[in-house]
């Protein structure tokens, strides 16, 4: 991403040469201390104040940082994983290169930051100011001059940022330079995105729920498997964009208008067939069927539902028993399944991303003394899932993606999970 000072047409002064004031590591390390005091509330605290610093290539990985100010501040190539800078001031502020890996920067202000190549992947930045900004003053002559950033990084050196599988939910990244950006699997709901260059960036699996991108360039860009739903691209430009198996407001698969018998007389008829052992009603088949429009299907008793590859987004499935169902490439992204039943459902190849799976049983649907289907998330898409507390013994979770999933308490023995990406230990 490159650096979004607006364009004035005034001479500038480099940011990283002149007028900043040099720190060492052991200094950083004072005031970090000093500031973990003022938060704190205790005697001898005093706010981290790093405006106009030159900080480049120091390490701030970990640290408790709200609130502190770093406008202007030159942290190329900084090491900042994993620090908590909710609120924090970053006007201005020079951060190519910088690792900012599963930072927290809710709501902070980032105007005018220039963060070309810097990593922020599984970062959140909920409500966080990305928007142009710039840094007026007056030289010796009084002449009025615009600081910028130096380009000593060269292009063939990677000139992208990477955002993958971060938050940006209602972040305002309006009139943003963002060209072949890595916005991969990002939560954008609700995102200001308005007049924003994004040629060749990547949003392939990104959720741009509500987000505004009006005005916004999306040459060439890749939006494949992205959720566009209730999205506002007036004006936008989808010049070569990429819109492969995107989720819009128009019925992904079978509409529930199209089907015959109704929906909800299948479901019905499917709960009397469950719940009698077969003796009234009949199994419902939803198949490629869009079940958006129900919204709520909570506590349903769908044991042994064929729905493979219906559409569940973000439907309420609270405690709903799926047990034995068929939902293959099902899509039940950012759908609440909390403490439902999953013992023994075919869930492979399903996208499960932003899902709330939280106390669900995914563990073997026993069968009888010598039968146990064990559940299926062969290929599963979990990036982000709420899995804390989830019961998944034997569950098999081959070649399965659970990046940024939380699986505080889950319960994963005997699970088979050959190939899985996590990104963390489990």
């Amino acid at each position: 991403m490159s650096e979004q000072t607006a364009d004035v047409g005034e001479p500038q002064t480099d940011v990283g040469a002149a007028g900043l004031r040099g720190l060492s590591q052991g200094e950083v390390d004072a005031m970090c201390k000093s500031h973990a005091r003022f938060h704190a509330g205790l005697p001898g605290g005093k706010r981290a104040d790093f405006g106009f610093c030159d900080m480049n290539g120091l390490s701030l990985a970990g640290r408790d940082l709200g609130d502190a100010n770093f406008s202007g501040a030159r942290l190329t190539g900084a090491d900042m994983a994993g620090a908590r800078l909710e609120n924090a001031v970053f006007f201005c502020c020079d951060m190519r290169g910088a690792n900012l890996e599963n930072v927290n920067l809710r709501r902070s202000d980032l105007r005018g930051a220039s963060l070309r190549s810097a990593n922020l992947t599984g970062s959140d930045l909920f409500e966080a100011d990305l928007r142009e900004g710039a840094i007026a003053e007056k030289d010796a002559q009084g002449d009025l001059h615009f600081r910028s950033h130096t380009t000593e990084f060269d292009e063939a050196d990677g000139s992208e940022a990477s955002f993958a599988n971060a938050n940006l939910e209602r972040a305002n990244l309006s009139g943003m330079l963002a060209v072949r950006t890595d916005f991969s699997g990002a939560v954008l709901k609700d995102c200001k995105l308005v007049r924003a260059n994004l040629k060749q960036a990547d949003f392939k699996g990104a959720n741009l729920e509500g987000a505004d991108l009006s005005g916004a360039d999306l040459t060439e860009a890749d939006l494949s498997n992205a959720v566009l739903t209730g999205t506002d691209m007036t004006m936008t430009t989808f010049h070569e964009t990429i819109l492969d198996d995107t989720l819009t407001d128009e019925p992904a698969g079978t509409p529930l208008s199209e089907m015959d018998p109704p929906a909800l007389d299948q479901i019905e008829d499917h709960i009397r067939f469950v719940e009698s052992d077969g003796t009234a009603g009949q199994p419902a088949d939803l198949s490629d069927v869009d079940l958006r429009p129900l919204k709520l299907m909570a506590h349903l008793n769908l044991a042994a539902l064929r729905g493979a590859r219906a559409t569940f987004y973000g439907l309420d499935l609270r405690g709903v028993k799926l047990q034995g169902a068929d939902l293959v490439d099902a899509d039940f992204r950012s759908a609440n399944l909390e403490g439902a039943d999953l013992r023994g459902a075919k869930l492979r190849g399903a996208k499960l991303s932003g899902a709330v799976l939280r106390d669900c049983n995914m563990g073997p649907l026993v069968i009888d003394a010598t039968r146990r289907l064990p559940t299926q998330l062969v290929g599963a898409d979990l990036q982000r899932a709420d899995m804390r507390g989830a019961q998944l013994p034997q569950a098999v979770l081959d070649d399965a993606d659970l990046t940024g999933a939380k699986l505080d308490g889950a319960n994963l023995k005997g699970a088979s999970m050959a190939g899985t990406s996590t990104g963390v230990e489990i």
